[in-house]
């Protein structure tokens, strides 16, 4: 690679720039601001929403006032202030846990017996 490759490159990027303003005018700057415009709306609504899916539970943590204990919210669609506020989101299904046991008889063959337990 030669030392005028980097330097053509560079030029066609400056064609291209002054192309795209004096060609586009004001309309090629007014789309790439709408453009940006719309992208930060829509980064700025997933980072305000939050989803609390069923059989779960949220609270809310403020980073000024701390945890929010009074309020649990159900499943749905919650809006939040970014960068103030984290949900923490709970499972709060009851778990089915497996419990396998030896049985205490004395005899030629032990059993193994296994049961379901409900866990909150």
């Amino acid at each position: 690679m030669s030392s005028k490759e980097p330097n053509r490159f560079i030029q066609h990027l400056r064609d291209l720039t002054g192309r795209m303003s004096s060609s586009g005018g004001r309309g090629a700057g007014l789309g790439l601001k709408l453009l940006l415009g719309a992208g930060a709306l829509a980064y700025g609504v997933r980072e305000a929403t939050y989803t609390v899916e069923g059989g779960q539970r949220a609270i809310i943590f403020n980073r000024i006032g701390g945890m929010q204990m009074d309020t649990i919210l159900s499943e749905g669609l919650h809006f939040r202030i970014p960068w103030f506020q984290y949900p923490i989101i709970y499972d709060i299904r009851a778990k089915p846990r497996k419990i396998s046991s030896l049985t205490g008889s004395k005899g030629k063959d032990d059993d193994d017996d296994e049961g379901l337990l409900s866990w909150w």
